[in-house]
């Protein structure tokens, strides 16, 4: 239960972190709620203002075998034992700290050193180009967003601006599920194939701004 005051900062939390896709969107309005909590979950996970390592990346801990890295449908498992499927698994690893843990007899023997998957200033000229989630009619701003890999990093993916896009949490997520295909251009249009089969296209804010400002 929720006295007035906390019930308004929720009720105005959930709105906020709400999206509409357009006429195309068919959630109940009980699933654009759920959606949006889980949006706000991942904002403060990613904005939180404590000790942690760069971008104040959440610390969801996973544990994934090293030869399943490079299967088609590797999945993860939590520290409480949860086993995550293969589109969350994915999604998570876009964008994250890799700490590469050698086990003898079922027993930790050495730590290597941590490497991140997207560094801190490849984010930043990433969000300098997209300014945004570029899933096609989302407005969300660059503090929502993760950096998804096109050619998924799991499968040998490069981290490379050209291999990269911004997405905020749920689009994210959504185009690790089965059925959907990303394209990133040389131009950094992106291109978005549904499950049927429709393409949708988003074009970088960025680039446009660049290419209209005069030179020197």
């Amino acid at each position: 239960m929720l006295d007035p005051a906390g019930a308004a900062q929720f009720e105005q939390a959930v709105a906020t972190a709400s999206t509409y896709d357009g006429a195309g969107d068919a959630r109940l309005p009980m699933r654009r709620g759920a959606d949006a909590l889980v949006e706000i979950c991942a904002f403060l996970n990613a904005n939180h203002t404590a000790d942690g390592t760069p971008r104040h990346r959440p610390h969801v801990e996973l544990t994934i075998a090293a030869e399943s890295l490079n299967a088609a449908r590797c999945c993860a498992t939590t520290l409480d034992g949860i086993v995550l499927d293969h589109a969350a698994t994915e999604a998570l690893l876009c964008d994250s700290v890799i700490q590469r843990l050698i086990m003898q007899a079922e027993i930790p023997v050495s730590i290597g050193r941590s490497s991140r998957t997207v560094p801190v200033d490849m984010f930043r000229a990433l969000a300098r180009r997209d300014q945004g989630c570029r899933f096609p009619g989302c407005d969300r701003p660059v503090r929502w967003t993760e950096a998804h890999h096109i050619v998924r990093w799991s499968h040998g993916g490069d981290t490379a601006l050209n291999n990269l896009a911004l997405l905020c949490s749920r689009h994210h997520h959504l185009i690790h599920t089965d059925g959907w295909n990303v394209k990133l251009l040389p131009d950094a249009t992106l291109e978005v194939t549904t499950p049927t089969g429709q393409v949708l296209t988003s074009h970088p804010p960025g680039t446009r701004k660049l290419r209209a400002s005069p030179g020197p």
